[in-house]
């Protein structure tokens, strides 16, 4: 029996090597955002995630998924940028940008609907952002 098994699975890719053939990375501009959004929702992909890292600039990937593939979009913004909500094409979007928006200082424009900065309660503006020496983040949010 474990010898038959062996010859199953003898020509198929291991877990990690589907994986990477499921997945795509491409770096848009963020022009080129919300086109790229209409896109993925005229082809029938889901926004599964939108995440934030912050480095000297804000790195978001928008994540869209079409059955197992995960098709990944990353943006590169400066903090002046302003970078358009897509919650037009996926109305659910505006949590993750409601999100980036007050933890990190995302300039996100258009958000529908929009906090304004009050969708987290938090004691400091912007905790997953805070410049080094710069009153502003340390003082209390009221």
């Amino acid at each position: 029996m474990e010898k038959n098994a062996k010859r199953i699975h003898k020509n198929t890719k291991t877990k990690e090597e589907k994986m990477d053939n499921l997945q795509t990375y491409t770096a848009i501009s963020k022009d080129d955002l919300l086109k790229t959004a209409a896109k993925m929702k005229a082809k029938g992909h889901r926004l599964v995630q939108i995440s934030v890292t912050k480095k000297e600039k804000f790195d978001l990937i928008y994540s869209f998924a079409d059955g197992d593939a995960l098709v990944n979009f990353r943006v590169e913004a400066d903090e002046s940028d302003g970078v358009e909500s897509i919650s037009s094409q996926y109305s659910y979007a505006y949590i993750y940008e409601n999100e980036m928006k007050d933890l990190f200082g995302v300039n996100i424009m258009n958000i529908n609907p929009d906090f304004g900065g009050n969708f987290y309660k938090t004691s400091v503006k912007t905790p997953f952002n805070i410049k080094p020496g710069l009153a502003e983040n340390t003082e209390e949010v009221k």
